[in-house]
Formats: C-alpha cells, sequence, structure tokens
C-alpha cells in the first residue's frame, strides 16, 4: 500500500501520456487484489487518464473476481521514471487481462490527439437507435468525446443510409459514404425489438445507459414497448433524447428534402428567377443535430445538478425555423417576403456576388463595413467608396447591379492570387470558390478527417467536433 500511495502522489505530480492510459486497465487489475484496493484502483486509474467508460467496465468485470482472484504487488513495476511515471503490461497468465487488453486496443490509444484524450475521460454510455443522419451523427459526437456508444440496428432492414450509394461504390459493402459520414467509433448490434430475445438484450443493454437517441414516427416507440414510461422504469437515470419531423404530434414522415421546402429554406434559395432549390447537405438534418446536442448537454447538466434525468425532443420543423434568423426578422419587420437573390445578401452589398478573375478563377468579397469597401476599392484601383451612390452599405444595396459591373470590370484583368493576397493582407474579407477535394487537400482540413474500419471496412469522414479546449 505504500508503494500505491507514492505511485498515486507521483500520478498528480506528472503529466501522463495517453500510451500509458493502456498501462492504466492492467495496473487497475493489479490493484483488485483484494475489496480494499478496489476504490483506491479506480481513482488511480482516473488520475492516469482512464476513459471513465472503460474504468466502469473494466470494474465490473473484475469486482467477481476479487474473492477468487489475487495479485501479488509487484513493487518494480510500481516505481516511477525520472521524467514520467511508467506504467506497464503485467504479463499475467490471465484470460481477463487479455480482454482488457483488446478493449484498449479498440480505444486506438497511440493516435489520439492531445484534445481527444481529453474528451476520452467522458463517462456516457449511448444508445442510439435512431437512423438516417441527424440521431445518428449526435451518437457520432459523442463517441468522439469518448462516449461508447451502441448503435442497434434491425437485423433485416438495418439504417437505410448503408444502402445510400454513390454510383462508383461497391455495390455490396456493407457500408456507404453516406452511412459511414455520420457514424463513426461505434459499436453495432443487430436487434429486433419485436423479437423477445432481442427485446430483453435491449433491456439489459439499458438499465446501466446514461442517454438513448431515436426517431421514431408517431406511435412506434408504442409499437416496440419503448415509450418513456417503460425505459425509465428499466432506468430511471436515462436521458432520453427524440427527433420528430414535424412534432410529437404529428405522424408525418419527414426527410430533410421535404423540411427545406416546408420551412422557406427552398423559397430563398436559389437564382432570382430560376426554381426553389435545396441545400446540397441536409441543412436541416445538420441543424436539427445541433439543437439535440445542446439540449443533451444541458440534460447532462440539470442532472448533475439535481440528479433528475430529462427527455429531450427537437423536431427538424423547429430546428429549420429558428435557423431562418435575419430572413425571418427582415419579414417581421418589414413585411417584406424574402425572395431569391442567389448568392446575393438582402442587407449587404457586395456580399455574394461572383466575379471572374483572369486566371478564369471565381472570387466572391464578403463587404460588411465602409472600411473593406474602401479596401477593396484600393486593392483594385478604384475610387468607387467616394461615389455618392457607393458612400454607405445600404446605398451599395439600392446599386449593386451597377457597382458588380463596375467591380468586375477591374476584377477579370487580375489573377485570383494577386486580389485574394492583397485583400487578406488588408484585413478584407474575400475567398476563392473551391472544389471539395481542394478543401479536403489542405493541411488545416486534413487534421478533421477520421478514419477506421468499419464492420472491415475502411470508412472515412469529417470529425464533428469543431471546436477545440485549452
Amino acid at each position: 500500500l505504500n508503494a500505491m500511495s507514492e505511485q498515486y502522489s507521483r500520478i498528480k505530480n506528472y503529466n501522463v501520456s495517453v500510451k500509458e492510459t493502456a498501462g492504466g486497465v492492467l495496473f487497475l487489475r493489479k490493484l483488485v487484489a483484494g475489496p480494499s484496493h478496489h476504490s483506491f484502483g479506480i481513482h488511480v486509474a482516473k488520475m492516469a487518464g482512464m476513459p471513465e467508460f472503460v474504468i466502469r467496465r473494466a470494474s465490473q468485470k473484475l469486482k467477481g473476481l476479487e474473492k477468487s482472484h489475487t495479485v501479488e504487488t509487484n513493487a518494480e513495476s510500481l516505481k516511477a521514471g525520472k521524467d514520467k511515471m511508467q506504467l506497464s503490461f503485467f504479463n499475467l497468465d490471465d484470460p481477463l487481462l487479455e480482454t482488457l487488453r483488446e478493449e484498449i486496443k479498440d480505444l486506438n490509444i497511440d493516435t489520439l490527439t492531445p484534445i481527444e484524450a481529453l474528451m476520452k475521460l467522458n463517462e456516457i454510455k449511448v444508445l442510439d437507435i435512431s437512423t438516417v443522419l441527424a440521431g445518428p451523427s449526435v451518437g457520432t459526437f459523442f463517441a468522439e468525446m469518448g462516449a461508447e456508444v451502441i448503435k442497434i440496428e434491425h437485423p433485416e432492414y438495418p439504417d437505410v443510409t448503408r444502402s445510400w450509394k454513390l454510383e462508383s461504390e461497391p455495390p455490396n459493402s456493407k457500408t456507404s459514404a453516406y452511412f459511414s459520414s455520420i457514424n463513426y467509433k461505434k459499436t453495432y448490434v443487430k436487434l429486433n425489438l419485436l423479437n423477445a430475445t432481442d427485446y430483453s438484450a435491449f433491456i439489459h443493454l439499458l438499465k446501466d445507459s446514461d442517454l438513448i437517441i431515436s426517431n421514431f414516427k408517431k406511435g412506434d416507440d408504442e409499437k416496440l414497448n419503448i415509450t418513456d414510461r417503460v425505459l425509465r422504469k428499466v432506468n430511471p437515470n436515462l436521458i432520453i433524447a427524440k427527433i420528430t419531423g414535424f412534432g410529437l404530434d404529428s405522424d408525418r414522415v419527414a426527410y430533410d428534402l421535404i423540411l427545406q421546402a416546408e420551412s422557406g429554406f427552398m423559397s430563398i434559395n436559389g437564382e432570382e428567377n430560376a426554381n426553389p432549390l435545396k441545400m446540397p447537405v441536409a441543412l436541416i438534418d445538420v441543424l436539427a443535430a445541433h439543437h439535440l446536442k445542446e439540449g443533451i448537454l444541458i440534460a447532462l447538466l440539470h442532472q448533475k445538478e439535481t440528479g433528475e434525468a430529462k427527455t429531450v425532443h427537437v423536431s427538424l420543423y423547429n430546428a429549420a425555423i429558428t435557423s431562418l434568423v435575419n430572413q425571418a426578422s427582415n419579414y417581421l419587420m418589414t413585411g417584406e417576403i424574402p425572395k431569391r437573390k442567389g448568392n446575393l445578401h438582402p442587407n449587404i452589398a457586395p456580399y455574394g456576388e461572383m466575379f471572374k478573375t483572369k486566371d478564369a478563377k471565381h472570387i466572391t468579397f464578403a463587404i460588411g463595413s465602409n472600411r473593406h469597401f474602401e479596401g477593396l476599392c484600393e486593392c483594385l484601383g478604384l475610387t468607387l467608396h467616394e461615389h455618392p451612390k457607393f458612400e454607405n452599405n445600404q446605398l451599395r444595396v439600392q446599386n449593386r447591379t451597377e457597382l458588380q459591373h463596375l467591380l468586375q470590370e477591374k476584377v477579370e484583368k487580375l489573377d485570383s492570387k494577386h486580389i485574394s493576397k492583397k485583400l487578406h493582407e488588408m484585413k478584407v474579407p474575400c475567398a476563392v470558390v473551391k472544389n471539395i477535394k481542394e478543401v479536403l487537400d489542405q493541411k488545416k482540413a486534413q487534421r478533421l478527417i477520421k478514419t477506421e474500419k468499419t464492420q472491415g471496412e475502411d470508412t472515412s469522414r469529417i470529425t464533428s467536433i469543431g471546436f477545440e479546449l485549452y
């Protein structure tokens, strides 16, 4: 115990590398030679940086062996190095340790970045029984945050996005690029909740879960016997997260396209004289997923403070309407119905106009202030900021067509690199339009790409975590 106490003190005084958290699992095993060591072992494992859910999982497995298993304390293995603590694998002839080693391998600890290592401290266990995009992307978010996420699919009718494939994708693959984009770091389990045996397995998983995510149609929860009342009877501490199309009382089938149409987004998207246009990503699903994450995080904070588990519900409809922001306020405050303007911003000019450069690139400017406009004019060798038609933003909005022609005459004589470099130096917002390949080939985008083998197949996606903690 003296050696353990010394090690515990050293843990608090040294930064333990991510790789050494693997040793933490076996260190925990070492410390549970008897009941009196168990809680201390958990504390040490936490200090060593072990993910909370691994500690919990290992703890449950080890508790049952306390009476039948004893392990001699190896003083040499507890010694610390001069610069940082050394946690070693104990080569004990024990099947349990091999199991724990396999769990650690699945964590990809060697490839974790510092922020991912920090996020691995999360102790949440999530059941993801949702399909398509919004719900699964929330599950992936928590998986990336370090949670243990189990995705449950029907054995005969799995998540439909597995079949949403490009023509260039292998037809017999178990996954698709679409499915992979919002399913990552999950364990996949096939269960038919209408089957008694499978339902029992589901209830077993539910008992120690912290969160469940679903997106069922109205009445499906009763059909499957997974209403809030049933779920909370099994697990009173369960946070329940739901996504619907048009609300809990609506039985309408809702896909992102339908919501983009019904929420007004398509009416304001597209060129002025063209048909209404949807966004080329499932925008409403993405927005709903962010709303649900926010609601879940608030529910977790509430539970931490009060001990009460809440139900969080987000409809695609509400997520869409609450995202209309300035377009809604423009109508509410003026009575003017927003119309399609292509890339043009209804309140700012020039903003969104496309200009063709000498090297045949498209470039655009976001001129949000008079200072920006003066800088743009200086870059292009113009004095339009002094012209009475363009001296402030409201006048530039009124005369934007004429302004666009005058700017184009200058832009087409210059290369895109010259314009963008000079405007960047002057702190004037501008961008050359890039295709997806050009974007993802950039170093700053490369670090956002995550890969893994999903059910034996190589998959790639963009991380769901866009923030940094420091």
